[in-house]
């Protein structure tokens, strides 16, 4: 089994591995697994340029990256919380489209 869509957030990067400590823990005990490839860290306020000390879920490293996509949104590393809606919004326009396209041709018949 797989822990899947899991947001963790933290003031510092201490809290930060505290909370990965906790979740490593609890995951073991229930015996599920976090797939550190698809696990990442990002840094948002006055900081996010300075690069943070690493990190590890059940001893694997994590990687800090520049966004991080979870449910759908691309969550930036900046100054200020900052969400990148660009695809979200594409997914939107093709589904529109393709609605509106169906419309059309189920009129004409």
């Amino acid at each position: 089994m797989y822990a899947d869509e899991l947001m963790l957030l933290s003031a510092s990067v201490s809290g930060l591995q505290q909370l990965l400590d906790v979740c490593a823990h609890n995951a073991e005990d229930l015996c599920l697994q976090f797939n550190d490839k698809k696990s990442h860290c990002i840094v948002v306020g006055p900081k996010h340029k300075c690069k943070p000390s690493s990190l590890s879920l059940s001893g694997k490293p994590l990687q800090w990256v520049e966004s991080v996509k979870y449910l759908s949104i691309t969550f930036m590393s900046s100054k200020v919380f900052s969400v990148d809606l660009n695809q979200l919004r594409q997914v939107f326009l093709d589904a529109q489209t393709l609605f509106w396209s169906t419309v059309l041709v189920c009129l004409s018949w």
